[in-house]
């Protein structure tokens, strides 16, 4: 059949296309160069890409994970929480996915206005964090606090107990 002959075979709701390139032509047979897939390495190529949803990016071998979800509004890298010491590319036997650094849209709900917070993430709770209402943060395996803010830096130490400081005060 004249399909077979192209390198086209439609069963069972499935194509299966037999070529070195794929190419993508519009409705009146132009080509434009911009959108192909090589399945020798398994590349889907653009110019540009316009995704709806969420995109994941994934190593099956070194477990990183990037994802990207423009409808809740965030940018997340994910990786094993600990790694091979002979090769430090690859996650330990006994590794576990964790989260690594985000960005994420998030609102100021007295004036309406959106701003983006960055996460870092570390071992056994640390964590930094970045944002345009609250400043900075430093948290330590949820035992003591630091904040640096627009009025001043505050800390809250391991026994419970909060201190501040406004900058007029240290910086004078």
């Amino acid at each position: 059949d004249d399909l077979a002959k192209a390198g086209i075979n439609i069963t069972t709701g499935e194509i299966e296309l037999r070529a070195d390139k794929v190419k993508f032509a519009s409705s009146d047979g132009s080509l434009s160069g911009k959108i192909w897939i090589d399945p020798t390495n398994g590349a889907l190529n653009a110019t540009d890409a316009n995704l709806i949803g969420k995109f994941t990016s994934e190593n099956t071998t070194t477990k990183n994970k990037i994802l990207i979800d423009a409808q809740s509004g965030y940018f997340k890298m994910m990786g094993p929480d600990s790694v091979q010491d002979e090769n430090w590319s690859l996650p330990s036997a006994d590794a576990t996915i964790v989260d690594l650094f985000k960005v994420q849209f998030e609102t100021d709900p007295d004036s309406l206005a959106r701003l983006a917070t960055l996460y870092l993430y570390g071992q056994n709770g640390n964590n930094a964090r970045l944002d345009g209402m609250e400043g900075l943060s430093f948290g330590w395996g949820g035992e003591s606090k630091l904040y640096l803010s627009k009025t001043g830096i505050a800390f809250t130490a391991p026994d419970g107990n909060s201190y501040f400081k406004a900058w007029e005060g240290l910086l004078s």
